[in-house]
This record gives structure tokens, C-alpha cells and sequence, in this order.
């Protein structure tokens, strides 16, 4: 684990939270547009959504009358917005869920720390997402100590790992 990878994980949060909230809202406005194509006649549909209608004098705008192919459009429109936004859907899913399992791993990073004090620092930092300085407050050390001890255990690590 990187210093860069564990820097991003505030910014994984929030990105998380915010995908949470782009789910709910494709959620509902897919089952919005799935209410709408079961209860909505093709008549309404395409007068909402400003289709040009004929305006031949033989035509009057009832849903017995509408012609096939305007009822063909009215439920292959429906279907692509289905469609789309089913695969808006899913990817935000996916991808909400790829970031919480890199939060899962740099959380789980954190507590398997051997070393109290660098852990410590590791949560504050990263899980609560103080700033150098106000972790040295909290500890009672200087930040800058407390910067260079974790990035001694970062290096060691690394070096371990290799």
C-alpha cells in the first residue's frame, strides 16, 4: 500500500456517496419511465414528449386511431430509455461497488498495523481524515515527528514487500 493509494481514500468516500445518490435517482427514474410505458396509452406518450402529430383532417387524435407505426415508435422509444438507463444503472452499481472494495482493502490496511502508534496515525489521517497538524495536536507530538514515523513504516514496507 502506497501513501498515494491511502491519500485517495477520503476522496473515495465521497466519491462513493455520490454514486450512492446517482443509483437512487437512475433507480427511480428507471421505474419511473417503466410506470410510464405500462400506464401511459401512445397518445399521451407522444403528445408529452411534442411528437408531431398528423394533422390530416381524417385524423383525430383518439388511441384507437393512432396509426401502427406511431404505436411501433411510441414502444421502441420507451424500450431505449429502458434500456439506457439500465445501463446507466448497472454501471454506477459496478463502479460503486469496485470503489467500496478499494476503501475495504485501505480500511483493512489500516488495521492490520502492527505498530500502535502508526496505526493511530493511519486512522486519524485517513479515516477521519485530519490533517497532519491536528493529528499532532490529538497525539501530542509534533506532525512533522509523526509524518516522518509513518513514512518510515511506509518505507519499510515497501521495502519488504519488493
Amino acid at each position: 500500500m502506497h501513501i498515494k493509494d491511502l491519500e485517495q481514500l477520503p476522496g473515495l468516500q465521497r466519491e462513493i456517496q455520490r454514486l450512492g445518490a446517482e443509483i437512487t435517482f437512475l433507480s427511480e427514474s428507471l421505474e419511473e419511465e417503466r410506470q410510464k410505458s405500462i400506464y401511459r396509452s401512445p397518445l399521451q406518450y407522444l403528445k408529452e414528449e411534442q411528437i408531431k402529430l398528423p394533422k390530416a383532417p381524417f385524423f383525430s387524435p383518439k388511441p384507437d386511431n393512432l396509426r401502427p407505426d406511431l404505436i411501433s415508435r411510441f414502444l421502441e422509444i420507451s424500450a431505449r430509455k429502458i434500456d439506457i438507463l439500465t445501463e446507466q444503472l448497472m454501471s454506477r452499481m459496478l463502479e460503486k461497488e469496485e470503489k467500496e472494495l478499494m476503501v475495504k482493502r485501505m480500511i483493512n490496511f489500516i488495521h492490520e498495523i502492527d505498530d500502535p502508534g502508526v496505526r493511530e496515525i493511519a486512522k486519524l489521517r485517513y479515516l477521519q481524515g485530519l490533517p497532519w497538524r491536528d493529528i499532532g495536536e490529538r497525539v501530542g507530538t509534533p506532525h512533522s515527528v509523526l509524518y516522518k514515523k509513518y513514512i518510515n513504516f511506509l518505507t519499510k514496507l515497501q521495502s519488504t514487500n519488493l
